[in-house]
């Protein structure tokens, strides 16, 4: 769907170099070595914290966490939609916006992504219901690709860059350790058809 906040999701995908266009959007990364970068855990979610999502396509808005249950947690986006997360960088499982509400339910899962760790990979079996009553079944899966220093238009950092592979878009993060915080995210949606770039940036 943060921080604390800027961890959001919001959730992503693919391979790295210019994926927007425009001097400030194109994502430039280089390797780094994971030695270099500090632990990445879960990070410690807490009701309140905000932040602002600003992108390349839609203009920014305001992503502020209201409720946290462990690893769990809601957001409040923009004032339009509320949208529940199992875990950070794991689709939603629930959500309204406007008059549409969708749940999903996490039937199985295997592997591990946190503490970020190259190679990491983590997998979820998905069952879920849309606000038409469309119910659908599809297999989520979050790999942790890499470590590099990543341009974003709110500064330069280190980075667990995470590839996740949805059924409707494949997302890539990239996570800063020593911001504790999600700090770009971008999103394809299946089959190329649209691409956004979204760069997280914490409010006080």
């Amino acid at each position: 769907m943060k921080r604390l906040l800027s961890v959001m999701v919001l959730v992503l995908g693919g391979v790295g170099t210019a994926w927007a266009s425009g001097p400030n959007w194109e994502t430039h990364e280089q390797p780094v070595d994971p030695a270099t970068l500090a632990p990445a855990p879960h990070p410690i979610l807490k009701a309140g914290a905000a932040e602002t999502e600003k992108t390349d396509t839609k203009g920014s808005w305001e992503n502020r966490i209201t409720d946290v249950q462990g690893t769990r947690y809601t957001i409040d986006s923009g004032g339009r939609c509320r949208i529940t997360f199992p875990e950070l960088m794991a689709e939603d499982i629930h959500g309204v916006c406007g008059d549409g509400t969708w749940t999903n339910t996490v039937v199985a899962e295997s592997g591990t992504l946190w503490p970020l760790k190259v190679g990491n990979t983590k997998q979820w079996r998905i069952e879920g219901t849309n606000s038409y009553g469309k119910s659908w079944k599809r297999t989520d899966v979050c790999t942790v690709q890499g470590t590099v220093r990543v341009e974003t238009t709110n500064g330069t950092f280190a980075a667990y860059k995470v590839y996740c592979d949805f059924s409707w878009a494949q997302r890539t993060y990239y996570y800063a350790p020593e911001a504790g915080r999600i700090v770009r995210q971008i999103r394809v949606t299946t089959g190329g058809r649209k691409t956004r770039v979204s760069d997280y940036i914490p409010l006080e």
